[in-house]
């Protein structure tokens, strides 16, 4: 789920009636650039990044791209990744394993925030 910029993912989660999932798998960067892409966040280019608060996508502060960022620091531990907001002024938007219990088949959802709802079928279509 993409978080609102400068958001941590546990807020992220928990406003969206979930809970954030530190010990799910982060995105490589094919994965990375295909959850931007389908979320309308393309990457202008893709970095290595480092950051606690990554997998991310910002815009860049000496360039007008839009950086997708997929690696998360080595250091940082499951509650750490889970807390860390993006620097103020950054506007970045992170990727936030969130897992919704109760619903579904239970499982993580990176997807987008704001999914468009199901097409309904045009008047008259349905079954005679």
């Amino acid at each position: 789920v993409l978080s609102r910029p400068e958001e941590s993912c546990a807020d992220n989660c928990r406003r969206l009636g979930g809970r954030c999932d530190g010990m799910a798998p982060r995105p490589d960067i094919a994965l990375l650039s295909a959850l931007a892409k389908s979320m309308e966040e393309p990457c202008s280019r893709i970095v290595e990044g480092g950051s606690v608060y990554d997998p991310s996508v910002g815009w860049s502060v000496t360039e007008p791209l839009r950086i997708c960022r997929w690696r998360t620091s080595a250091a940082a531990s499951v509650d750490d990744f889970c807390a860390a907001s993006p620097p103020r002024g950054l506007a970045a938007r992170r990727f936030c394993p969130c897992r919704f219990d109760g619903g579904g088949d239970g499982g993580d959802e990176l997807g987008q925030e704001d999914a468009a709802p199901p097409p309904q079928p045009a008047p008259g279509a349905g079954p005679p």
